[in-house]
């Protein structure tokens, strides 16, 4: 019935962690006319844009299969840093669109 979903877990580790603050980014966007659309999923505090995501930095990424959710926690090392999102966008059989990897741009 599911296909057997793709998975990216991409851990970056430090010493020290920050409060639980985290992002939540929709894996199935649209786009209605010019403009990306993220669909809500029915889950706590729903799921922030594109455009949000990119503002915040990350300790850990996971991608799971489309119709979930990436959780993107705050990295203290990198609080300046931005996200880099690199949109490797690919059409799947129901019409809908799968963010399939991130990009992150850390301090060294």
């Amino acid at each position: 019935m599911f296909k057997t979903p793709t998975v990216v877990v991409l851990l970056l580790l430090t010493s020290t962690y920050v409060h639980s603050v985290y992002y939540k980014l929709y894996s199935r966007p649209y786009y209605k006319g010019n403009e990306l659309v993220m669909n809500n999923p029915v889950s706590e505090g729903g799921c922030e844009t594109l455009d949000t995501i990119k503002m915040g930095t990350v300790e850990s990424i996971k991608l799971v299969e489309p119709g979930a959710c990436v959780e993107m926690y705050p990295d203290p090392k990198c609080a300046d840093v931005s996200i880099v999102v690199n949109q490797d966008l690919q059409t799947i059989p129901n019409g809908w669109n799968h963010i399939q990897s991130f990009g992150v741009c850390l301090d060294n």
